[in-house]
């Protein structure tokens, strides 16, 4: 099944048997100019769309069976694309090695409109060479500890 909108350059492909979730993500990414391919395997994203032309891919980790192993088997098929989780549950304990590796987000369910952008954003900043590491956005948890995270630990921004 597949859903498109927004600009024809710029894929997210969203691996999810879970159709109101993919129908409020198509949303917010039409109207912020991407198109949407929704899967239920990450063989249908190769199959159906170039690779380079894929922002980022998105898993939903509750409509599908995923392990480490197959989120690590993601990765190393599109090494160069981040991959986005999203989730109801706040903690994955049994997901955590594949989380450190090769996750560049977590986002909880229902996806917030703002937060998906801002991670989007954060992205194409990256691919542009403009960000030295990626921005933990602000939650009602962290609002007031602005945290940077750089590819050996979290600091305190000065």
């Amino acid at each position: 099944m597949s859903r498109q909108s927004g600009n024809p350059e710029e894929w997210i492909a969203l691996l999810s048997i879970d159709a109101d979730e993919a129908s409020l993500i198509a949303g917010i990414l039409s109207g912020a100019g991407y198109r949407l391919l929704t899967v239920s395997s990450f063989d249908d994203v190769l199959q159906q769309l170039d690779l380079n032309a894929v922002k980022a891919i998105l898993l939903d980790i509750d409509s599908l069976c995923l392990d480490n192993r197959a989120i690590r088997g993601f990765a190393l098929r599109a090494p160069a694309k981040p991959l986005l989780c999203i989730s109801r549950e706040r903690f994955h304990p049994e997901l955590a090695e594949a989380f450190v590796k090769h996750v560049y987000a977590c986002l909880a369910k229902p996806v917030d409109h703002d937060e998906l952008l801002y991670w989007l954003k954060s992205i194409q900043r990256e691919d542009n060479g403009q960000s030295a590491g990626k921005q933990i956005p602000p939650t009602a948890e962290n609002h007031h500890a602005p945290w940077r995270e750089d590819e050996t630990s979290r600091t305190p921004e000065s």
